[in-house]
């Protein structure tokens, strides 16, 4: 059964407690002077595959590089030493019926680490596609037993099994693999391997230096889940992702800052209610009370969140209210205790690192009492899960200024996406254009839009007699959930729409910036 709490209990919590930890947590959000490279990708693979990464770094010999590799794989490729990458986080979904995360830490072992060497990575830092450079590539995967992402032309000698076609850049007109995920076991003589699963991609790999997390936690009492995301950008390089607004910072004396700009939760099963509550710090001034109780702090190599004392999450309206709080980054929560036992950081046996609860105001302002509490130690993993044109954007989709036409985009497990075009011919008579277009990151790209003709409505319908003509191109950019822009060329004519959401697929809300 969840427990109650009431205000005046947490207030007997010592005040030194709150103080101590509040400076520990302004000390800690300093900037560091080194300035860190971050970014994410994301790949698509036949059957609905998806691979996301997240990449931090520093650019120590600058020469435009992200570059490490581990002495074993140096050696059987013959490539020069590197060590600037500090973490490497990658999600695979959906396959080979399975989903699982890849992690490769500077801080848990490095390139020394035997876990470590099949590690090698090589970006050039121009903000553009991975892999799409002969010198590009990375490969990330354990010791075997073990499953594999190896990408670019820079480790496609190390691929255990090519196709015949060869290994190409990401993104090639050729349609070459040039990523591979790969699953190796141990035969006798070491270090033998025998290949169990191949598949590959020829995908470009977008990249984007706007971060986005994902993240789910259980273990409370109750039995809810809490489910959210975070998304923003490193600003001052420091590896860090951390926002704060004037009223909780200047209450504990903690640094304002401004990179988590959208936050979503989702709390189910508590109390009997499933809330939703986003955060948009885009279209919500930081000080508008309704965000002032929201805050967030993460440092980008970790795996997992609330493990350090400047860590912390809390997102909630004003009372009365439900909001979820982790990690010890606002002392608020030191004041918190269940059973005598206060916060402490998620993944510690027996420490209590997150919260659900329920507040109401009560006289005197702003005191206000606790009605519900619900509390968890579980650990809170962070998976890269950069925003892309994948099935959250199925639906319908117009120009407000052009009603009476539109789009249909359905995302395909191809990776590709089907593309129809409602519109109107010269004389205006309906006419649809159609096609296949490829999935890159934010966009979709339909190099052949297609028109049909021939055919007769009803029981007279014969597919032979159906002809179908390229007339031009298509490409339509997301800027994100909710917006975007169609470019085309047809029948030699250029043209834009500015385009927004008509409708959206049941149970595929879009879980991104929402516009």
């Amino acid at each position: 059964m969840a427990t109650q709490l009431t205000t005046d209990s947490i207030r007997r919590r010592p005040v030194w407690r709150a103080v101590s930890l509040a400076l520990l947590a302004l000390g800690m959000a300093a900037p560091a002077a080194a300035e860190k490279v971050s970014f994410q990708f994301s790949q698509v693979f036949p059957g609905g595959g998806q691979v996301d990464g997240f990449v931090i770094g520093e650019d120590l010999d600058g020469d435009g590089k992200l570059y490490s590799i581990a002495p074993l794989i140096r050696g059987f490729l013959g490539l020069p030493e590197g060590d600037e990458v500090e973490y490497v986080s990658i999600h695979v979904q959906n396959i080979n019926g399975r989903s699982f995360t890849q992690v490769y830490s500077k801080e848990d072992g490095g390139l020394e680490d035997d876990n470590n060497a099949f590690f090698g990575f090589s970006y050039n830092l121009d903000g553009g596609a991975f892999g799409d450079d002969d010198d590009e590539g990375m490969f990330l995967g354990p010791l075997a037993p073990s499953t594999s992402y190896i990408m670019g032309p820079r480790f496609a000698p190390a691929q255990a099994a090519q196709s015949e076609a060869g290994f190409g850049p990401c993104g090639n007109p050729d349609g070459l693999p040039c990523a591979a995920i790969t699953t190796l076991l141990p035969v006798d003589p070491f270090p033998n391997f025998e290949l169990t699963f191949n598949l590959f991609s020829s995908a470009a790999v977008p990249t984007t230096t706007d971060l986005r997390f994902t993240f789910r936690q259980t273990g409370f009492d109750g039995g809810g889940v809490v489910q959210g995301w975070i998304a923003g950008k490193d600003l001052d390089g420091d590896g860090r992702l951390y926002s704060m607004g004037p009223f909780t910072g200047g209450f504990f004396n903690l640094p304002t800052g401004d990179e988590v700009r959208y936050a979503h939760v989702n709390t189910e099963g508590f109390n009997g209610d499933t809330l939703r509550q986003t955060v948009d710090l885009v279209g919500t001034p930081r000080d508008d009370n309704s965000v002032a109780f929201f805050w967030a702090g993460y440092n980008l190599t970790n795996r997992y969140f609330g493990g350090d004392p400047d860590e912390g999450f809390s997102l909630g309206p004003l009372a009365p209210s439900t909001s979820f709080s982790a990690g010890r980054l606002v002392p608020f929560n030191s004041g918190v205790a269940f059973e005598d036992e206060p916060f402490g950081l998620c993944g510690e046996e027996g420490a209590l690192c997150s919260a659900v609860y329920s507040l109401t105001p009560s006289e005197p302002f702003p005191a206000v009492e606790t009605t519900f509490f619900d509390l968890s130690g579980n650990t809170i993993e962070m998976v890269p899960a950069p925003l892309v044109a994948d099935r959250q954007f199925s639906g319908l989709w117009y120009d407000t200024a052009r009603e009476g036409e539109g789009f249909s985009l359905t995302p395909l497990d191809s990776g590709d996406a089907a593309v129809t075009w409602y519109t109107y011919d010269e004389e205006g008579v309906q006419r649809w254009f159609n096609g296949v277009g490829r999935r890159e990151g934010l966009s979709i790209i339909v190099d052949e839009l297609a028109v049909t003709r021939g055919g007769l409505f009803g029981p007279e319908f014969d597919p032979e007699t159906v002809e179908r003509e390229v007339v031009g191109s298509l490409r339509i950019d997301f800027a994100h959930c909710n917006a975007g822009t169609a470019t085309y060329t047809v029948n030699g004519v250029d043209g834009s729409q500015n385009l927004v959401r008509l409708t959206r697929t049941d149970r595929l809300r879009c879980h991104g910036p929402q516009g």
